[in-house]
């Protein structure tokens, strides 16, 4: 039950909020703060249920960890504890695409932007997972059209061009 304490913590929370003083809102809030720590031991909590992740959530999420690094169907298949031919499966029914071509996809995406910066051309065909760069160059050209160096100089930022006066 509330008390005539907390009554009275309310109404000065009131009084101050009205207040013209520059403290008013930390007094305020202060005020606040002893209403909630009166008032919480009288709630009755209950546990917080956590987010089911699906079993697609899963595998985005370990493939958007990994794909960067050396990976396969039978090694993601291994760490997310599906045999390989279910999870070929579950990238058939649930993502229309093969685990290899959505990797790349993923590794692409990423080359991508990194081409927009500075780094060497050698060293995104790495740090994008593509085990070298001429299977970056060919792969790359597959799906985009251009190789990466073209890609980089349609792409580059171009400096802003100041008006003259």
């Amino acid at each position: 039950a509330v008390d005539g304490q907390t009554d009275d913590c309310f109404l000065s929370a009131a009084a101050a909020n009205k207040s013209d003083s520059p403290y008013a809102k930390g007094i305020a809030e202060g005020y606040i703060a002893l209403i909630l720590g009166r008032l919480l031991p009288l709630l009755p909590l209950m546990p917080v249920r956590e987010h089911t992740v699906t079993k697609e959530e899963r595998i985005i999420r370990y493939c958007s960890a990994h794909y960067h690094e050396p990976i396969s169907l039978p090694s993601a298949a291994e760490a997310l504890g599906y045999s390989p031919s279910h999870l070929s499966h579950l990238f058939k029914n649930k993502f229309q695409i093969n685990f290899a071509k959505f990797i790349t996809l993923m590794r692409i995406e990423d080359a991508k932007k990194m081409l927009r910066g500075a780094n060497p051309v050698t060293q995104i065909a790495l740090d994008s997972g593509f085990g070298s760069m001429r299977t970056f160059d060919q792969v790359f050209k597959a799906s985009t059209g251009m190789t990466p160096v073209q890609y980089r100089e349609k792409h580059k930022k171009r400096p802003a061009v100041s008006e003259r006066t």
